[in-house]
Parts: structure tokens; C-alpha cells; sequence
């Protein structure tokens, strides 16, 4: 009897190991890993430009933002799960021509909110498949 008892406990813990390596394997189907990060704009280690627009930020405090000259506000502020975003931005009026958002940005209306605010160029011109901010 206490044979078959060590027996399945051994057998019991080769499942729950099994069972857990299985798991911690990175499944893109499960959203392991970095295949769980979305984003429409803004990735971990993006800088932003010369006044931190289109800097990395993940807070909805923004504090990530808080020491940029220009651009101290985290897009993460109003978060959509439609179009999630992730970099420093503020508010600004419709350029006309001007650059008022620094270099690679630029002056847009978020089609949500119909704010205006500094996004980065690349996220305007050329965002992921399923995104428009």
C-alpha cells in the first residue's frame, strides 16, 4: 500500500510539473509574452522627439511624461481598448502649416474625442492594421 501511495503522488507531480511547463510555454494564440502587447501607437523604448512627444508612456498618470518639456500628457489619460496608445502627447491647435508639435509629429484630431493633440507622424501616416487615431 505504501507503494502505490508514493506512486501517485509521483505520478500526480510529473502531471502538475507537466502541466506548468505547458503553460509557461509562449503561446501567440494564449497572448504570452510580448505578444500581449498591443499598441496603435507607442512602444516600450520609443523616446519621442526633442519635446518627448511620441515618447514611451504606460500610465494613465503619466509620469513617465512628467520631466518632457512640451508633450507631459500620457495618451493612456483616456484609454480605448479599440485603439490603445502609449506616448507622451498634448494638446495643440491645428498647425497651419507650423510645426507646433516638434519634428516627426504632428497636429491631429482624435477621431474618438475629436481633441486635437501631437501625434507621433508614423501613427497619423502609417498605423498598424486596425488602428486610426
Amino acid at each position: 500500500m505504501k507503494h502505490d501511495r508514493s506512486s501517485l503522488l509521483v505520478l500526480g507531480l510529473s502531471l502538475v510539473l507537466f502541466t506548468i511547463g505547458a503553460c509557461n510555454k509562449e503561446d501567440p494564440a494564449m497572448g504570452a509574452g510580448d505578444m500581449a502587447f498591443r499598441s496603435c501607437c507607442g512602444k516600450p523604448g520609443d523616446p519621442g522627439n526633442s519635446l518627448g512627444v511620441g515618447k514611451y508612456c504606460s500610465s494613465q498618470a503619466g509620469a513617465e511624461c512628467r520631466t518632457n518639456s512640451f508633450a507631459t500628457i500620457c495618451s493612456q489619460l483616456l484609454p480605448d481598448p479599440n485603439r490603445p496608445t502609449y506616448f507622451c502627447t498634448q494638446e495643440c491647435r491645428p498647425d497651419a502649416g507650423t510645426n507646433t508639435c516638434g519634428d516627426g509629429a504632428k497636429c491631429t484630431m482624435d477621431k474618438g474625442t475629436q481633441q486635437w493633440g501631437c501625434v507621433p507622424t508614423p501613427c497619423v501616416d502609417t498605423p498598424p492594421p486596425g488602428c486610426m487615431l
